[in-house]
């Protein structure tokens, strides 16, 4: 599970922009069911969690933002 880069300098497109937030979606629920599945690297997927969802609002927040123009 590795993020992409957070944050980029070229314009993404709304199709783009929601295939990288769907993405990190399945990412953050592979973590969660690896958590339920009493995975040994507790806090390697609360970090997983953490990065992802990290990831997820800064595109959620981009894409609101490409909206507002």
């Amino acid at each position: 599970m590795e993020p992409t880069a957070l944050l980029t300098t070229s314009p993404r497109s709304e199709c783009q922009q929601l295939l990288e937030i769907a993405r990190c979606e399945r990412e953050i629920a592979a973590a969660e069911d690896a958590l339920r599945g009493n995975h040994r690297d507790v806090a390697g997927l609360c970090l997983a969690i953490s990065d992802w969802s990290v990831e997820r609002r800064i595109l959620e927040q981009q894409a609101g933002a490409g909206t507002d123009r």
